[in-house]
């Protein structure tokens, strides 16, 4: 098995991982958009431990899939394989700002109870921004997420019907967050066009696991490794020498070579005078 083939397996095993992980984090998450929210975060602090637990599962492995997919789309696109290393990167980082949001939300139940004026006031801000944290991760992963979509359809290293549904399921991903920024909502709620995408990572994730990608060809610019027999050391290397170059003619002169397989003194051309042998 090539390092290739074990980079796909890993990539299929994190999807695995960080879908339903996600998925159960935010099923187990109390809802935070109730007044005295507190008091409820107060009441089930196991279950907000669990749900911040696998949010920060989810972030880890959402980086852990770009890196592991590098090589795989670097075949085709160096560029793209590290835009989509980025902004995975970027989703991971954003995913865990709102794990710390809600390790304060917690923090501050325990503290407060059902809370006053100024701790609900506090608590409601760090829901805030948890949520805008969300919606910022979400738009990084659909950009990450497209770039290797795209690529996987272009060089069809997958079945086109499994990268074109990728794109549409990041398509209407991205509307949702979209429409969650803009009327000041969480992420959450538009669940319907997420669940897209969030499907075909589980059948991708068993593609992955169990055909692999196809092999490309390695892309413009791109680097392919000498085996070990032709990597000698600089001492074991020829010297290229100047190359010897013979004596020049004058015009209507010809060249005399000497020994074995020289040219004849008589043939045409020659200024010495001399006259060819008789014939017969």
């Amino acid at each position: 098995m090539g390092s290739t083939r074990r980079n796909e397996i890993a990539a299929g095993v994190l999807f695995v991982i960080a879908t339903p992980a996600s998925l159960v984090g935010a099923a187990l998450m109390p809802d935070l958009t109730r007044s005295g929210f507190l008091g409820e975060v107060a009441d089930h602090q196991t279950r907000m431990a669990l749900a911040t637990l696998l949010s920060i599962v989810a972030a880890v492995c959402s980086v852990g899939i770009a890196v592991a997919l590098y090589p795989v789309v670097r075949r085709s696109s160096a560029a793209v394989a590290m835009g989509s290393v980025v902004f995975r990167t970027i989703e991971g980082v954003f995913y865990l700002v709102g794990s710390v949001s809600n390790l304060s939300i917690l923090t501050l139940a325990r503290t407060s109870g059902a809370g006053t004026g100024t701790t609900q006031s506090i608590g409601d801000s760090l829901v805030a921004g948890h949520d805008r944290a969300a919606v910022v991760a979400v738009l990084a992963f659909c950009l990450g997420a497209g770039l290797y979509y795209l690529t996987f359809y272009r060089a069809r290293l997958v079945p086109r019907w499994l990268s074109g549904w990728g794109l549409v399921g990041v398509v209407a991903m991205a509307a949702g967050a979209v429409l969650a920024l803009l009327h000041d909502t969480e992420v959450t709620g538009y669940a319907l066009l997420a669940m897209p995408i969030g499907v075909q990572e589980m059948v991708f994730a068993l593609w992955l696991m169990i055909k692999g990608c196809a092999r490309a060809p390695l892309a413009a610019g791109g680097t392919i490794p000498c085996p070990s027999r032709c990597r000698r050391p600089p001492s074991q290397l020829r010297p290229r020498g100047r190359r010897r170059r013979g004596p020049k003619s004058q015009p209507g002169e010809s060249l005399t070579f000497g020994g074995r397989g020289s040219v004849p003194t008589w043939l045409p051309g020659r200024t010495t005078g001399a006259t060819p042998p008789p014939s017969g």
